[in-house]
């Protein structure tokens, strides 16, 4: 009866822990920027997938056409989360790495951009909302004209 009584014990201790424990946010789905606001012909729409340690973004936009406007794209990217940055050179000397890693229930994107003497840093913090209809991107980029920060915001489609 001693020994049901000491595990009895031990688990009621180890049950806050367990209850305290979150697993990281899935944010796997089809999100819509929501904010800031887009015009009236333009959307940024991302697919996202992710998989244990791997995230698959795929991009879509539709921008203005015209001086100011690209017309939108297509982007396509795999990352590897909690892996060493993965670094690329471009034909032009261009240097660009990223690594992906978890800061609590926050996915973190620090991306860096070498171009001979300037050296751009970015900062990228994504979290899904406790309900899970949300998504908050805020980055923040340091470079030689000085640091910016931006935040969008995304709902679940």
């Amino acid at each position: 009866m001693h020994a049901l009584t000491r595990s009895l014990v031990v688990a009621f201790l180890l049950l806050p822990v367990g209850a305290m424990a979150q697993s990281k946010p899935d944010c796997s789905g089809t999100w819509t920027q929501v904010q800031p606001p887009l015009g009236p012909d333009e959307t940024h729409i991302e697919r996202l997938e992710l998989r244990d340690s791997v995230l698959k973004v795929t991009l879509d936009t539709r921008m203005a056409a015209g001086p100011l406007g690209s017309g939108g794209g297509h982007f396509d990217r795999t990352y590897s989360i909690g892996a060493p940055a993965e670094t690329t050179k471009d034909k032009d000397g261009v240097i660009r790495s990223v690594a992906v890693t978890w800061d609590g229930l926050a996915l973190v994107f620090v991306r860096t951009t070498q171009e001979g003497a300037n050296t751009t840093t970015a900062r990228d913090v994504w979290s899904v909302s406790e309900d899970g209809t949300k998504l908050t991107k805020s980055s923040e980029t340091t470079s030689w004209r000085g640091t910016s920060r931006d935040t969008r915001v995304f709902k679940r489609q």
